[in-house]
């Protein structure tokens, strides 16, 4: 089992990415109680405009890798 630890700075903010480029943010949760994953991704360009997002549960035997 691999698990990544980030430490995220509570004074940090949303930064934009450099013109003509997207910026990917994911986020995934395990809920150990009803063996469930959750995986969220957003998309924005420049302006901040959501280019696209998807957010979805699966079983906690489904790789994260198939999905």
């Amino acid at each position: 089992m691999i698990i990544f630890m980030v430490k995220v700075n509570q004074n940090e903010i949303w930064s934009c990415s450099p013109e003509d480029f997207y910026k990917l943010n994911v986020d995934g949760a395990t809920d150990n109680a009803t063996s469930l994953r959750s995986k969220g991704v957003v998309v924005r360009n420049y302006y901040e405009v959501i280019m696209g997002a998807l957010a979805m549960q699966s079983p906690c035997w489904v790789s994260i890798l198939s999905t």
